[in-house]
C-alpha cells in the first residue's frame, strides 16, 4: 500500500474515511479483497507469498489496519519477515493500539522500512519504522513512503486535497475508491529525494502508477461509521484497467451468522457481527 488519504475525527458519527492505492509488482501473488477462508471474521485482500495483507478489517472486533513501505535503499535489506503481518497480527490480535505497536517496536529491525495505521475501534495511532507510535490527530492526513504528513509529496498533496473536495461533496463509494486515479508526473523540482534515481523518483511520482511489471493493484475505499463499516476495492489488470470489484457492508449490531467469504461485483455482501 503505498498511497493513502483519511479524515480521522473520532468525536463525530463517521471516525474515519479513507482511500488509498496499493501499489505492487504484477507478478506477485494476490487474492482480492474477501472473507479470509481461515479467519472468516477478516475482511482484506491477501498476499498469497507470505499471507499477510496492506489493508484489512477484523469484523467481528471491530479493528483496522494499513501499512505502506518506506521507499528507500538502505531499508531494502534482507529482513526476515514480511511486513503484511504487521497489518494481519494487528486485525488477529486483541491488544489495544498502542501496545500492540509497542511489541512491534521491539521487533522493528525483523522487517524492512514501514508505516503501520492501526486502529482499535477507539483509538488509532500510527507507527513509522524509525520513530516511536503516536496517536494521530484528529483531521486530514496522507501517507506514503515517507512519514505521515511529510511534505514536500506531490501526490500526498494532491491525495489530501481530493479527499477534502470529497467529504466537502460526498459522491458514492465507486466515486471515492477512483479518486486518486491521476497519471500526471510530478514536476521534478517538486520531488522528493528517497534514493533512487531521478527517472525512477518521477515513474513514482503518479498517484496511480503503471509501470513495466509494476503499479497500482488496487483501490480502497472505506468509511468507518459508529454502527457499520462500508468497503470498497477495485482491482486492475497490468495494463491499469479494472479488472475486478468487491464490496461489503459490515454491520456491527448483528451477529456472524455464516462465516463464507462475501465477494461479488454486482452488489454489496453484508456481514451481520457483533
Amino acid at each position: 500500500m503505498c498511497l493513502i488519504a483519511f479524515d480521522w475525527q473520532p468525536e463525530t458519527e463517521t471516525p474515519l474515511i479513507l482511500v488509498a492505492n496499493r501499489d505492487e509488482y504484477f507478478h506477485r501473488g494476490t487474492a482480492a479483497m474477501s472473507s479470509w477462508l481461515d479467519q472468516p471474521e477478516i475482511v482484506a485482500g491477501r498476499d498469497l507469498e507470505a499471507l499477510g495483507t496492506w489493508l484489512g478489517v477484523n469484523a467481528g472486533s471491530g479493528r483496522f489496519a494499513a501499512l505502506t513501505n518506506i521507499r528507500a535503499p538502505a531499508y531494502r535489506r534482507g529482513c526476515e519477515k514480511s511486513r503484511g503481518q504487521l497489518v494481519s497480527g494487528f486485525l488477529q490480535s486483541a491488544l489495544p493500539a498502542s501496545r500492540y505497536l509497542d511489541e512491534i517496536c521491539r521487533e522493528r529491525p525483523s522487517y524492512s522500512g514501514f508505516n503501520l495505521l492501526v486502529f482499535d475501534g477507539e483509538e488509532l495511532y500510527h507507527l513509522n519504522s524509525e520513530k516511536q507510535p503516536r496517536p494521530v490527530e484528529p483531521g486530514l492526513h496522507g501517507l506514503s513512503n515517507a512519514c505521515l504528513d511529510t511534505p514536500g509529496w506531490p501526490k500526498v498533496e494532491s491525495a489530501r486535497r481530493k479527499l477534502c473536495r470529497w467529504l466537502e461533496q460526498p459522491g458514492s463509494m465507486k466515486d471515492l475508491a477512483l479518486l486518486l486515479d491521476s497519471r500526471v508526473l510530478a514536476a521534478p523540482d517538486t520531488l522528493p529525494d528517497t534514493g533512487v534515481s531521478p527517472a525512477e523518483e518521477h515513474s513514482l511520482s503518479v498517484e496511480f502508477i503503471a509501470m513495466d511489471g509494476y503499479g497500482t493493484r488496487c483501490s480502497t475505499a472505506m468509511i468507518w461509521g459508529r454502527d457499520h463499516v462500508r468497503l470498497l476495492e477495485i482491482t486492475y489488470d497490468c495494463d491499469g484497467r479494472i479488472c475486478g470489484q468487491s464490496e461489503f457492508q459490515i454491520n456491527r449490531e448483528d451477529r456472524l451468522s455464516d462465516p463464507r467469504p462475501w465477494i461479488s461485483t454486482d452488489r454489496s455482501p453484508v456481514l451481520n457481527v457483533t
